[in-house]
């Protein structure tokens, strides 16, 4: 969709769990100052599902917003049925949303609604315009807070919530998606040698080269220290075993400038989203032993693991961490 912001972005995983944490307060004093039953922040074509029967009525008055560039409201026009011509359970009669667009997460709205028949006032609409601001203030101090400042990618607690999200949408839908955790091989060798500055310039170097390989689709995190996680959603394994071996490859021909002397490579665990992992700990685990395997293997490599259970009717062999989780499937990826 072509808005006066220029094209409006489907919203990644990233950016509808940062939707998620928008503060429940600012929303709660919508619903008081306007005096409506329901409020919500919203992104084009991703209305949420709480929304229930009435979500494509809210997401047609939220895009007219957008595509406008200012505050719609649509009172008592909708009436009692829903689109197919069947009453709905319960009726929006009357809609306002107030559009913001940010740097970071594209076009979105701040939309109130009611389901009895009303009139929204041109003082409303100011005052939903205001609040659009505040939302957009606090996705900004959110990006801050959830931002890495060393190499600008994600940090872990945004990320975890972004995997839960990716693990909710596998249940549901069977969406693949894939979890990759990178370590930097001897990286306190390049601290000690080097210097801790040439270290930081290390860490930027390779997240950019994460982000150029990757694209805009990656979910990039900076775990701490010298360890990344990414996640590539709706990527099956075959997907994303091509694209995480040209990141191991850019992040190996990296040139840190002043320090010729300084040589970077990375090791990759891999865990593809499958129903065996029943929570965020659980892949994190599948990624991180796979990893282990690659480091005790050589470094600079990508190994694969998955958790399965155990397969008592084929008599499978396993094997086992310490904690006694079984893994099966460590094997040399590329």
């Amino acid at each position: 969709m072509v808005t006066p912001f220029g094209t409006s972005p489907t919203p990644n995983t990233r950016d509808r769990a940062t939707d998620q944490r928008v503060s429940a307060p600012i929303i709660d004093a919508i619903r008081l100052v306007l005096d409506v039953p329901y409020a919500a922040v919203v992104f084009p074509t991703s209305t949420p599902t709480q929304l229930g029967p009435n979500a494509q009525r809210i997401a047609a008055v939220v895009d007219s917003a957008i595509g406008e560039g200012r505050p719609v409201a649509v009172c008592d026009t909708l009436g009692p049925h829903s689109v197919d011509g069947t009453p709905a359970e319960t009726p929006v009669r009357a809609v306002i949303a107030a559009p913001f667009v940010s740097p970071q997460h594209g076009c979105g709205a701040v939309v109130a609604f009611d389901i009895v028949p009303r009139d929204f006032a041109e003082r409303d609409l100011a005052i939903l315009a205001q609040f659009a601001r505040c939302i957009l203030s606090e996705l900004h101090l959110s990006e801050r807070a959830d931002t890495d400042d060393l190499t600008g990618l994600t940090r872990r607690q945004p990320f975890t919530a972004a995997l839960g999200l990716l693990l909710h949408e596998f249940a549901e839908h069977e969406t693949p998606a894939v979890l990759s955790i990178v370590d930097l091989d001897h990286f306190k060798r390049i601290n000690d040698g080097f210097g801790h500055a040439a270290g930081d310039l290390v860490l930027r170097l390779a997240a950019q080269a994460m982000r150029r390989v990757l694209g805009p689709d990656a979910i990039l995190c900076r775990l701490g220290g010298e360890e990344f996680a990414i996640a590539l959603p709706q990527y099956t394994l075959n997907m994303a075993l091509p694209v995480l071996e040209r990141t191991r490859r850019a992040i190996g021909t990296l040139s840190v400038p002043e320090h010729e002397g300084i040589a970077v490579s990375a090791s990759f665990g891999v865990a593809p989203l499958n129903a065996a992992l029943g929570t965020v700990s659980a892949w994190f685990k599948t990624a991180d032993a796979a990893l282990y395997t690659a480091k005790q293997s050589g470094r600079n490599q990508i190994r694969v693991g998955w958790q399965t259970r155990p397969d008592a009717e084929t008599g499978a062999t396993h094997a086992a961490d310490q904690n006694g989780q079984r893994w099966s499937g460590l094997s040399i990826a590329i």
